[in-house]
């Protein structure tokens, strides 16, 4: 087969190429972390270094979504208690407990606005409904992204914890 009659432009961020012959600059490496995270195929930030048990604590934490059947308003207490224990062993963690705490957060406020609203001739049961929906659609995407080393953010999440 013959050469292509076209150059592909450099990745956007790389470094020029180097002359023939020329030696490589010198400088600070790049850090392991910034060479580690790369787009995924679904477009999200991931870190494929992430070891098997980081992103099993991080799927538990955003499957904790399901207590919202259970404990309704206090469902917050085990993705922010989960978060406390672990946060300071991996960058990992501590981006998706945070993540998981403002969506428990913003879902409890999403159901305190829909229950002041329903004497509003149901307005609040549409609420109530399209939170119920979004905490479902959102907690199972988190799962898979934690699962694939991917980092994610919630739609319609309100950033209470930076």
């Amino acid at each position: 087969m013959s050469e292509p009659d076209f150059i592909h432009p450099p990745d956007p961020g790389s470094p020029p190429p180097l002359p023939d012959g020329a030696p490589p600059a010198s400088g600070p490496a790049p850090s392991p972390s910034a060479a580690a995270t790369a787009p995924s195929a679904t477009g999200r930030l991931a870190d494929p270094s992430v070891p098997h048990e980081q992103r099993t604590y991080c799927l538990l934490m955003h499957a904790s979504i399901v207590l919202l059947h259970f404990l309704a308003f206090l469902s917050f207490i085990v993705p922010l208690v989960m978060w406390l224990a672990r946060k300071d062993s991996s960058r990992f963690i501590d981006d998706h407990g945070r993540e998981t705490l403002n969506f428990h957060l913003s879902i409890t406020l999403y159901g305190l606005i829909g229950f002041a609203l329903i004497p509003l001739c149901g307005v609040g049961v549409a609420v109530l409904v399209f939170a119920y929906i979004l905490a479902i659609v959102g907690g199972i995407m988190a799962c898979v992204a934690a699962s694939r080393a991917e980092y994610f953010r919630y739609p319609m999440c309100v950033r209470f914890v930076r």
